[in-house]
């Protein structure tokens, strides 16, 4: 992978990805949650007037993101900007309800995804050829091809699982939404939203830490190949 891609595509992609998990873990309960007015918790609905404050506190989750991804690039460093300002939203925004459970619920998965995808594409955006300088040819040949069956379970194993909890998740939620509102119209409403969470995060796996396995798996296929004809 060439290193600019590294330094400036990446970085950039983090703090997007990081913004869209933060959008998604405030706007949906700001908009839902006044209409969940049976909830066995809070009857009547809830309200959220300091909502406005989404918008700027969006802007730190962006910028706080693409430097510490630029200039840290660490998989456990990578998701702090998302976690505090998101707890902040939470004593500030949603006070109603702390912790609040979506808002958890984003943030942790986004914090787990996005730590694992930035440590797969850091395990790999250095390698080059220039690698093998200090160290013998079949040597050399011998890490590539560990890391490339590496890569490969790592990205079919992803996905295996994420393809094996999905139906038990969808359940799950949908009997949740059921024991937490007593009107039916709202459990359904709850149910568009539980799957199209479920959604949320099957795309945010595979197209993320999946592909970028399934990338570094060519990555370094690639790179055997050509240290093989050497």
């Amino acid at each position: 992978m060439p290193e600019s891609q590294g330094n400036n595509s990446f970085p950039l992609l983090l703090a997007a990805i990081n913004l869209l998990g933060y959008l998604y873990a405030t706007v949906t309960p700001a908009v839902l949650d006044p209409h969940l007015r049976s909830h066995v918790r809070f009857p009547g609905g809830r309200t959220y007037p300091h909502a406005w404050l989404i918008a700027p506190t969006s802007l730190l989750v962006l910028l706080g993101t693409f430097v510490i991804a630029k200039y840290v690039l660490r998989a456990f460093a990578v998701g702090a900007p998302l976690v505090l300002v998101a707890a902040f939203a939470n004593l500030l925004i949603f006070r109603p309800e702390v912790p609040h459970l979506h808002l958890v619920n984003v943030t942790s998965v986004w914090l787990a995804v996005v730590a694992l995808w930035t440590w797969i594409h850091d395990s790999y955006a250095t390698l080059g050829p220039s690698f093998v300088d200090n160290v013998d040819r079949l040597g050399a040949l011998e890490y590539l091809k560990e890391n490339a069956s590496f890569y490969r379970t790592l990205a079919f194993g992803l996905m295996a699982g994420a393809l094996a909890l999905l139906v038990a998740a969808l359940v799950a939620l949908h009997a949740q939404s059921r024991e937490m509102l007593r009107d039916p119209r709202e459990a359904f409403l709850m149910d568009q939203y539980n799957t199209t969470c479920v959604a949320i995060y099957m795309l945010l796996l595979l197209f993320g830490p999946v592909l970028e396995a399934l990338r570094a798996w060519h990555c370094v296929g690639a790179l055997f190949l050509a240290v093989k004809a050497k």
